[in-house]
């Protein structure tokens, strides 16, 4: 690899830890630079812009993401419908988890009209990575596992679910909270979810959108494997 490029790359890694736990307000150009291991005006050299360095550093999150839910398929083989969806749900459920404060940072200002956080939240990283989901709904639905419907809400239930322990699900889910938080086992005093947890609620998730068929099969699946 290029001098420049490990110069470029060491500092998008250093921003990556900043921002996963703290979100991007928290990313000093300054603070970054020396946790990289250099002088702030290579920041200048290889980003030119705080935009153009936020970008990449996005970029880089989801690559990373995409690319380790592939893995993680392809270590699995082939499976049943049902089981390589859940699968993709729990990797973006503990992606969630894990860069809880980057997101809800480009939520909120997507919401708020930020052109940098809505051209990230378009992009084609994003969309690449939904379709990986998506992609295994569909074919779920066409096969008779999951209702039509269970794309329209699936987003909401996981991203509500996950992101604060259920805060962020209150937030949007208003009078009904209560119930929906009960019924994927939340706890609303919880603000971390460990790896059981995140199991269960996509078990949850994926069982609230099962036809017939779909219940037939995993009722008939060996232990430990989902359709």
């Amino acid at each position: 690899m290029a001098r420049g490029a490990q110069g470029a790359d060491r500092l998008i890694r250093a921003a990556k830890e900043i921002v996963s736990k703290s979100g991007f307000t928290a990313m000093k150009m300054r603070e970054v630079a020396k946790q990289a291991g250099l002088n702030l005006s290579m920041y200048h050299y290889y980003f030119r812009t705080k935009e153009a360095f936020s970008k990449a550093v996005v970029e880089s999150i989801l690559a990373d993401l995409r690319q380790e839910t592939l893995a993680e398929l392809s270590r699995r083989g082939n499976g049943a419908p049902l089981q390589e969806l859940s699968h993709c749900l729990l990797m973006e459920a503990k992606f969630l988890r894990d860069h809880e404060a980057m997101i809800l940072s480009l939520m909120n200002g997507a919401q708020r009209g930020d052109a940098f956080a809505q051209e990230v939240l378009k992009s084609s990283h994003v969309e690449e990575y939904i379709a990986l989901t998506l992609g295994r709904i569909e074919r779920c639905i066409d096969e008779g596992l999951l209702e039509e419907t269970f794309s329209q809400v699936v987003t909401n239930m996981l991203f509500g679910a996950v992101l604060g322990g259920g805060m962020f699900f209150r937030m949007l889910a208003g009078p009904l909270n209560g119930e929906l938080l009960r019924r994927l086992g939340i706890d609303p005093q919880e603000t971390r979810l460990e790896d059981a947890r995140l199991e269960f609620i996509v078990q949850k998730i994926v069982g609230s959108g099962l036809t017939e068929k779909g219940r037939r099969m995993l009722a008939a699946a060996p232990q430990g494997q989902a359709g």
